[in-house]
């Protein structure tokens, strides 16, 4: 096993991409030295404070590896006013020269953007990338890879005794750009014809959130779902998932058979045609207009779960992740 008074960890990323929480649990429950760089709610300094420089670093990331203060400039001006702490993985890399560097993706639907970012090009910086669907790897050739299953997916997720949820579930994504358009107001009012009370809503866990959910629950009969709540968790105790965008929940909700209602409109595209054009890799998903904002009828929803050929999602494996650094260690 890896030697714990010779190895740390950093687990890297920000906000709702930062999705390794559920690996620093088991690492300090296991008796590692871990630490994490949440670059929404901390900075490198509080980790330079708390490290120990004699260890060894394990680098563990979830971030785009392309995303940097000087790109988001560039091509997300409203991350790059938010964020001003936020350090890049590539940057983040050289100054910290971490002796194994990993990978774990926070998308299932386009784990390193390889349709636009072409981030996949980025995988030979790291000794190892967990694939979370392992019949759907393209990176062979790119970097060492397991797979490892989806980190959002613990053997001991809540079930319905737990989480007592109502029939649909809209997750809401885009959040900044509807929120730099329309203001926190506006954001209610555009989705409001859908706050029933047999509906719950999930934000992402992103920078101000915390003022949308209050909004929300003090102006419609949505059952409003804490940002921190795990999405596998939330998906799996409804009965139908409706999304805003193109995320990974469709991918998450048809990978555990859930119906699926995506609304279609121009919002975060150039056109409800690119909308429609973004979406044309999912399949079995239901599009509903609204490119003017109204109610989804109950009898709406089609007979669109998984074909007898989809596969299901597997909990992420701790056991298997920490014995491949070890190999990894050995090797070098």
């Amino acid at each position: 096993m890896i030697d714990k008074l010779t190895y740390e960890f950093v687990l890297v990323g920000e906000d709702s991409e930062y999705v390794l929480e559920p690996l620093y649990k088991y690492l300090t429950l296991h008796g590692y030295s871990a630490y994490e760089l949440d670059f929404g709610i901390s900075n490198l300094n509080s980790f330079l404070i708390k490290r120990d420089p004699k260890k060894k670093l394990i680098f563990v990331s979830s971030a785009h590896p392309i995303l940097s203060l000087d790109w988001a400039q560039t091509y997300l001006p409203v991350f790059y006013e938010k964020y001003k702490s936020y350090i890049g993985t590539l940057e983040l890399l050289k100054s910290l020269n971490p002796y194994i560097t990993c990978y774990v993706p926070h998308d299932l639907s386009s784990p390193l953007n390889e349709d636009h970012l072409k981030e996949n090009i980025y995988l030979n910086l790291f000794d190892l990338y967990c694939n979370p669907l392992p019949y759907t790897c393209e990176y062979h050739g790119y970097a060492n890879i397991i797979d490892v299953g989806w980190i959002k997916y613990q053997k001991n997720s809540k079930n319905q005794s737990d989480l007592k949820f109502n029939k649909r579930c809209l997750f809401i994504s885009m959040i900044e750009h509807l929120r730099w358009k329309y203001g926190n107001e506006g954001v209610l009012s555009y989705f409001l014809p859908l706050l029933t009370e047999e509906t719950s809503v999930k934000f992402p866990k992103w920078h101000g959130i915390d003022k949308l959910e209050k909004l929300f629950a003090e102006n419609s009969p949505a059952k409003i779902i804490p940002a921190e709540e795990n999405s596998i968790d939330v998906i799996s105790n409804h009965d139908c998932i409706i999304v805003n965008g193109t995320s990974s929940i469709i991918k998450e909700a048809q990978l555990m058979s859930k119906p699926v209602i995506v609304l279609g409109s121009h919002e975060g595209f150039a056109s409800y045609e690119h909308h429609l054009a973004a979406l044309r890799n999912y399949k079995n998903i239901t599009i509903f207009d609204y490119r003017s904002p109204n109610a989804i009828p109950y009898n709406f929803t089609k007979n669109n779960t998984n074909s007898s050929s989809e596969r299901n999602l597997s909990p992420f494996n701790f056991e298997l992740f920490i014995n491949e650094i070890n190999r990894i260690i050995k090797r070098k």
